[in-house]
């Protein structure tokens, strides 16, 4: 549960009452009981990290096989990959997981 002097602490590093209520949901929810306001910030720090590190990946295997040829035509793997990391992307909240990140560096 997110009590008032908390709200107030992630208000400070720029999380929406949008974001606050989202998270107050996820804490909530009777499957994630045992989940605590700084475990759920460090889960979403882990997902931006990995989400960043796929896409850079991704990204530096598409401009490899366009520049070099190797795999055959570059460009449409190019336009696959670069579809595949929008959706990646899409599936980590960034605007969240970067302020959690943010926040766990100050606070933590």
């Amino acid at each position: 549960m997110i009590d008032a002097q908390q709200e107030t602490k992630l208000r400070s590093y720029g999380f929406t009452d949008k974001n606050i209520t989202a998270l107050r949901v996820v804490l909530e929810d009777p499957k994630r009981k045992d989940r605590t306001l700084h475990s759920l910030l460090v889960e979403l720090k882990r997902r931006f990290y990995t989400s960043w590190i796929i896409v850079i990946g991704l990204l530096l295997f598409a401009t490899y096989a366009t520049l070099t040829r190797d795999y055959g035509n570059g460009l449409i793997y190019f336009a696959i990959i670069f579809v595949l990391c929008l959706f990646i992307l899409g599936m980590a909240p960034l605007s969240v997981s970067w302020k959690a990140v943010k926040f766990l560096r100050k606070e933590g």
